[in-house]
């Protein structure tokens, strides 16, 4: 049996040169799904939606109409009590060569011209532990996880730069006021239970345990601690 509609068509008016086209129609070929169309893109409206696919001369563009609102992915109870619980997975698969640099995402908040803001933050990662009931976590609790993998099994791939966990890059005018400073790692005040470390690692990682003389002393890393500028010396081979 041919396809049967339902449709509903709304016509962009004369005098709104930013409105668009769109239609809202029944597809029986589909188990009588609500459908929406605006200029080629399909969207299945209702519990059914298995997944979105714009047309390849467009973007796919989820956004709200109120900037109190947000998008949100997977942001549910979770029942499961086995298996990983994740709450969206981006992997992008380029399976041909290519000039151009392959991105898991990209995040960007902006601030526009002479536009005022409290805090500007590209990623926050908050892990959360809800009410005082005892809940023990076997493992660790991590507010990012540098997990690279180069395939160390039998990779043969050649990084002509360099690898790394953390790239920080910092472009800022130097005629800008920085009034607490500019810094890779900054650590504030802890809220309740004190830091044990500034860093924690295994035995022989970046590291030599030696007694032995110092070179000569070539540098000092700065570092500021309670608002104090402090130096540690660091040195040549010895």
């Amino acid at each position: 049996m041919a396809t049967q509609y339902l449709r509903i068509q709304a016509t962009a008016p004369a005098n709104r040169t930013n409105a668009k086209a769109a239609a809202v129609y029944v597809d029986s070929s589909d188990g009588y799904k609500l459908k929406y169309n605006q200029n080629g893109t399909v969207v299945t409206v209702g519990d059914s939606v298995s997944g979105m696919t714009a047309p390849a001369n467009t973007d796919l563009n989820l956004k709200t109409t109120t900037d109190s609102k947000t998008v949100k992915l997977n942001t549910r109870d979770y029942t499961q009590a086995t298996g990983d619980s994740i709450g969206f997975s981006s992997k992008p698969s380029q399976t041909v060569t290519t000039t151009g640099a392959v991105y898991g995402t990209q995040i960007s908040p902006r601030l526009q011209n002479g536009v005022a803001a409290s805090a500007l933050v590209a990623v926050q990662g908050a892990p959360v532990t809800k009410g005082a009931s005892a809940g023990t976590i076997s493992a660790d609790v991590r507010a990012f996880e540098a997990a690279i993998d180069l395939n160390d099994v039998d990779g043969t791939r050649t990084v002509t730069g360099v690898v790394s966990a953390l790239y920080a890059f910092l472009q800022a005018p130097s005629a800008g006021t920085y009034t607490g400073g500019c810094a890779v790692i900054h650590v504030p005040l802890e809220n309740t239970k004190k830091w044990d470390f500034l860093m924690k690692t295994a035995t022989g990682v970046g590291f030599v345990n030696t007694t032995a003389s110092l070179g000569a002393q070539i540098g000092q890393l700065l570092v500021s601690i309670a608002g104090t500028t402090r130096a540690i010396p660091y040195y040549a081979t010895s």
